[in-house]
């Protein structure tokens, strides 16, 4: 069994939102063993992400790979360094990073970093309590007002 087989925080009303599947096949990416799965990074030469795509390993990665276009540096991580908090975090501080250096991203790119960040993230973060539910309400409607 995988070490990383644990129970999500129910962040999430429908099961779809706690799905990341594989660009290539399909698959539900957390269902079997998330160390079986990628990121696949696309860079240009000026270091701007231009494509993020979640992938099964073997395979669906090489497929994938090859769909690449001429002149783009491709990296890739562990779907599992999503999935823990420390590398989460660092994860997250080299997105800030990126920030200070003024790199960007395809909008296409950012929607599916986004993704990967938020379907991840109930198996992560503690399951929210009712205090937590309540305040974010409440700021969720005071955001609203102000719109």
């Amino acid at each position: 069994m995988s070490k990383y087989k644990v129970a999500p925080a129910s962040m999430f009303t429908d099961q779809e939102s706690n799905t990341l599947r594989c660009a290539c096949c399909g698959k539900d990416l957390f269902s079997d063993y998330p160390e079986k799965a990628m990121i696949q990074f696309s860079y240009d030469a000026d270091g701007n992400l231009v494509r993020c795509v979640p992938c099964c390993k073997g395979e669906c990665d090489q497929e994938l790979t090859g769909k690449i276009a001429k002149g783009l540096t491709n990296k890739w991580s562990d779907l599992t360094d999503y999935l823990n908090p420390y590398f989460r975090l660092r994860k997250t501080m080299g997105l800030i990073k990126a920030l200070e250096e003024k790199k960007s991203a395809s909008p296409e790119a950012a929607d599916a970093l986004m993704d990967v960040f938020i379907k991840t993230a109930p198996y992560v973060y503690r399951q929210p309590t009712e205090n937590d539910k309540v305040e974010y309400e409440r700021i969720q409607m005071a955001l609203e007002a102000e719109s």
